[in-house]
């Protein structure tokens, strides 16, 4: 089946016009956010009722970025305090999300009131349902989202879902377990990238006796392989320092040109080498990190905030880059100039309502600041109809998102222009420590690749 037909397949809810309307602002709203979302091993999903298991490191952001990079709908679990207020009744019904009665909610609007499993047990229900209907879940196993550089230990309701509804269809409708990797790129930062990794479909119909002589073993069973499943997907390291240290390496051992899915499979490559040759040539890995530290270290004493990628040659690429500014400033400095206040304002409030976590930022970020930017268009659009007019005033509105939209391209191109001018003179300035640095860069990537072999090599072999 095609990705257009598959997705097809998976669009066949309704939703009444004003649902349908926020999904497609919030949908929007993602892909303006995270512009480039891309989706490695998308040929791996299959047709039939499908559990998505996800890691969890960006709150709602995570469900609302599988459906707009898959393009599917997925219904998923949200905490039931959401269903609290008829505006999270309405928000959440109008993306399938589905609502979990936890036991720290008792008594809370929207919470348990003493019928936690029964409630609980009403949504499974729901859940089942949808998967022997063919529909698709996204499911958090995890139970919480987090900004951990490992996995939590998981919990084993998707894969009671999962085998309930097969079971509840006698084994006769196809059911499926799929782990699902998230890696944002920075995902509390505007127009970072997001790469979606779909792993190997999990074979549940081997649980089918095992399920009806004791449905609790067979549960647990299949929730360490939705482990094993997500540990396949998902870049894990020690430390933080580590997890933000490999995808630069993988960066530039694999070219300046390298996409987010090149990156992410550099990275696990190299996390996988890191493991082994830590315990088998400790003393080898160390030299190798501090000769990365020092590298690192070079990059920035020269003013550079990556890697050495050919950009010294000249400055072509400017050209084009700066008849588009040129031509452009008028309408970006409109865009910027009843914009940009507004935006900035959703950052503070963001922290002052839920604090320094950063697993929630960017959802209040993105939601907080277009409702700030919306609420300033209407108030300056207001003004002007009372300066010049109602007809000015419905014309600003018309006119402003599409200003602001180039504002923001603006200062992309902008500060990417002025980083490989200032990148360009630097090393116009320094020739003879770039070319040091050069020789540095390309003994260090021989050094890793040649590890990365040896170990590959090795469990080849045995």
């Amino acid at each position: 089946m095609t990705r257009q037909n598959l997705a097809s397949s998976r669009r066949n809810r309704s939703f009444p016009a004003a649902q349908k309307l926020l999904r497609t602002l919030v949908f929007w709203l993602i892909r303006l956010f995270y512009p480039d979302i891309v989706v490695l091993g998308e040929e791996k999903l299959p047709q039939g009722g499908v559990v998505l298991v996800a890691n969890h490191p960006n709150g709602l952001i995570d469900p609302a970025v599988i459906m707009t990079g898959l393009q599917w709908d997925a219904a998923f679990l949200a905490k039931s305090t959401f269903f609290g207020n008829p505006f999270g009744r309405f928000v959440m019904a109008s993306f399938g999300a589905l609502p979990i009665f936890r036991h720290i909610d008792e008594g809370k609007r929207g919470g348990p009131k003493g019928d936690q499993k029964e409630r609980n047990e009403e949504t499974f229900a729901r859940c089942r349902a949808l998967l022997q209907a063919g529909q698709a879940l996204a499911l958090f196993p995890e139970g919480r989202t987090h900004s951990y550089t490992q996995l939590l230990p998981l919990r084993s309701g998707a894969a009671r879902i999962a085998l309930g509804a097969a079971a509840e269809s006698g084994w006769q409708k196809p059911v499926h377990v799929v782990p699902v990797g998230l890696w944002y790129e920075n995902k509390t930062i505007f127009r970072s990238s997001v790469l979606i990794v779909i792993g190997d479909p999990l074979p549940i119909d081997d649980y089918q006796q095992g399920f009806t002589a004791d449905p609790f073993t067979a549960a647990r069973g299949l929730t360490r392989q939705i482990r094993n499943g997500l540990d396949e997907v998902v870049l894990q390291a020690e430390d933080a320092e580590l997890l933000r240290a490999i995808p630069f390496i993988a960066r530039w051992i694999a070219g300046a040109d390298t996409d987010l899915s090149e990156t992410y499979g550099w990275s696990r490559r190299l996390l996988a080498a890191y493991r082994v040759m830590r315990r088998r040539d400790p003393a080898r890995i160390e030299q190798l990190a501090n000769d990365v530290r020092y590298y690192a270290q070079a990059l920035r004493r020269l003013g550079l905030k990556r890697p050495l990628d050919g950009s010294e040659e000249g400055l072509n690429p400017a050209f084009r880059a700066y008849l588009w500014l040129i031509f452009t400033l008028p309408i970006a400095f409109f865009g910027f100039l009843t914009t940009y206040l507004t935006y900035r304002m959703a950052r503070p409030v963001a922290l002052t309502v839920i604090g320094h976590d950063r697993t929630q930022i960017s959802t209040v970020k993105l939601l907080g600041g277009a409702l700030f930017v919306l609420l300033g268009w209407i108030i300056e659009a207001v003004v002007i109809s009372q300066w010049l007019g109602a007809l000015w005033g419905w014309l600003f509105l018309l006119i402003v998102p599409f200003c602001a939209y180039v504002g923001l391209l603006w200062g992309e191109r902008a500060e990417a222009l002025a980083e490989l001018v200032g990148r360009h003179g630097r090393l116009l300035l320094r020739r003879g420590r770039v070319r040091r640095l050069a020789r540095v860069q390309e003994h260090l990537v021989q050094e890793i690749l040649a590890a990365v072999k040896e170990v590959e090599d090795n469990q080849l072999l045995s």
